[in-house]
């Protein structure tokens, strides 16, 4: 008879006499099966349940019943409801590709006429453990340039940077990364760098967008080749903490200190040579989701000290930047 039912309830009934189940057992835990309904002890109880749970259609139910009664049976009868349907909640996944686009420019006339364009490009692309938001690896592109104009005298600058994370665990992480650069403000015709190093996050890394706060060393080797014919040959260290951290929907501020000094030098054999240096500070402010989530803006600073520059340069720069940026993820 369950088999024939058409319904989305189906009734076990048990045909026992009143000796073989004495009523006070019902509503006794320890003698109730483990099944999802309810155990009632007469028809109209199964009926009032069926009620309840927003069931019309009883005319099962009404057949068991009938046949019951007319065998003069007290029945027990286990109302068995199918589970209501659960949707899982839908979970944003994270995003694997992100792309960020920026311009930036200052154009100013009177005492000095100054014209500064930059534009930022970076390319992130990650990696992750299955269906999880763990990240495995992570590979970042970025291509970074500027024109300069001051009176006449032009400058520029480029960068090019390969990054490739490989996360041990969602703290841990080793990396290489490849650098191509040139600053012609600095007399650096081309600076070209290849380096490995260890990367510590303090939170976990697939919060990055959230809050990061990340120390790194990284050593290698890099060559320079200056504007004025003269050459850099080192084995480089460089130390670097960077924080980042979301204060609003809007608003999220970035800092980074770069240190750097020669291992050893390969054109005068001089090992562990501090002074020739390299610091860059960093900070940034970002203006996030100024027209729907892909636009932001962002204000900042960097600051970078050679401790060895080009013959007739300074040793200490100072640059203050104003840019928008268009992102997208997927």
């Amino acid at each position: 008879m369950v088999n024939s039912l058409n319904l989305p309830v189906f009734l076990l009934v048990w045909l026992v006499g009143v000796s073989a189940i004495p009523p006070s057992s019902f509503g006794n835990e320890e003698n109730q099966l483990p099944t999802h309904g309810a155990l009632v002890a007469s028809c109209a109880e199964a009926k009032a349940t069926l009620d309840q749970a927003g069931i019309k259609d009883q005319g099962t139910l009404d057949a068991v019943c009938a046949k019951v009664d007319s065998n003069g049976e007290n029945p027990s009868i286990i109302v068995v409801m199918d589970a209501p349907a659960v949707t899982a909640p839908v979970v944003a996944k994270k995003p694997k590709f992100m792309i960020d686009f920026g311009l930036g420019g200052t154009i100013y006339s009177g005492n000095l006429d100054q014209t500064v364009i930059s534009e930022t490009s970076e390319l992130t692309y990650i990696w992750r453990h299955g269906d999880t938001d763990l990240i495995s690896n992570r590979l970042v592109v970025e291509l970074d340039s500027s024109y300069l104009n001051v009176s006449g005298s032009e400058a520029t600058t480029a960068l090019v940077s390969v990054k490739v994370d490989h996360f041990i665990d969602n703290q841990w992480a080793v990396f290489v990364v490849s650098n191509l650069q040139h600053d012609s403000a600095a007399l650096v015709g081309l600076s070209a760098s290849e380096l490995a190093g260890v990367l510590y996050s303090v939170f976990p890394i697939e919060q990055f967008e959230k809050h990061y706060l990340a120390l790194s060393v990284s050593g290698g080797h890099q060559y320079t080749s200056f504007l004025d014919g003269t050459t850099d040959n080192d084995f480089m260290a460089f130390y670097r903490i960077k924080y980042a951290q979301l204060i609003s929907t809007h608003l999220r501020i970035v800092t980074a200190l770069w240190l750097g000094h020669s291992l050893y030098d390969l054109g005068t054999g001089e090992a562990m040579d501090f002074d020739d240096n390299y610091v860059l500070a960093q900070a940034k402010i970002e203006f996030l989701k100024l027209l729907g989530d892909r636009l932001s803006a962002n204000v900042g600073c960097d600051f970078e000290h050679y401790g060895k520059p080009a013959l007739g340069k300074k040793q200490d720069d100072l640059t203050c930047s104003f840019g928008i940026a268009y992102g997208f993820k997927k």
